[in-house]
């Protein structure tokens, strides 16, 4: 069993982020419902349309118990909303067709939290750790993309840290890897979100890490019947 692989799941599951103006209480209650699923062994699917959902989204699915949760980030056409768009709203999508930030989930059952961070610390190959790339409000998306993808292909992983207050900077993170299938021509990763902290006691800011590796590859008919 390596890292990124994953049995099917119990069932899929569809999360609806709450917006940036949700209260508090909407808040955990949407993440909460998000770490039950996947604690069933359920996939979870959301779909993040902004900062703030992909945010909660992030640190609900880092947030899991025993096992490390396996994400996949892709940029997917949106479900239609519930109401009806408005006529300028509707001439804008006809031009620039909008795409949705998705976000699918599931837990890793045979590798528990520290199996994953023993796994992680240091590249098996070279005895080497792992690249760390800070990303920040400024940072752009596709540099961001092909740095990661680079550290990926060259070293066997990398880790993302993002300042959890830093709202753009975590939205930043997830767009680039969303963008790396279309970025290299089809390069699949998956990444494991956790959280951490850093600076003194008086002065820590919360870190969400995402650590990316090359996504399993998946074998075809031809080499199944060999």
């Amino acid at each position: 069993h390596e890292l990124g692989e994953a049995p099917a799941p119990a069932a899929t599951f569809y999360a609806y982020p709450p917006g940036k103006a949700s209260n508090r209480q909407a808040v955990q209650r949407y993440s909460e419902t998000v770490r039950e699923r996947l604690h069933r062994f359920d996939e979870v699917v959301a779909e993040c349309r902004g900062r703030e959902p992909t945010l909660t989204t992030l640190l609900a699915m880092s947030g899991t118990r025993e096992n490390a949760p396996l994400l996949r980030l892709a940029w997917v056409d949106p479900t239609p909303s519930r109401t009806a768009p408005s006529v300028k709203a509707q001439e804008k999508a006809h031009r620039f067709p909008p795409k949705a930030l998705q976000i699918r989930a599931q837990l890793d059952q045979s590798r528990s939290w520290k199996e994953f961070f023993e796994a992680t610390r240091r590249d098996k190959n070279t005895g080497e750790a792992y690249s760390v790339l800070l990303v920040r409000e400024s940072t752009d998306v596709k540099n961001l993309a092909w740095s990661s993808i680079k550290q990926v292909r060259d070293r066997g992983g990398v880790w993302l840290h993002c300042f959890c207050d830093e709202v753009a900077a975590t939205h930043t993170a997830a767009k680039a890897i969303a963008t790396i299938p279309a970025l290299t021509g089809g390069d699949q990763v998956v990444c494991i979100p956790s959280k951490g902290s850093t600076g003194s006691d008086l002065q820590q800011r919360q870190i969400l890490r995402l650590f990316l590796q090359a996504a399993p590859r998946k074998e075809s008919k031809a080499e199944a019947s060999e």
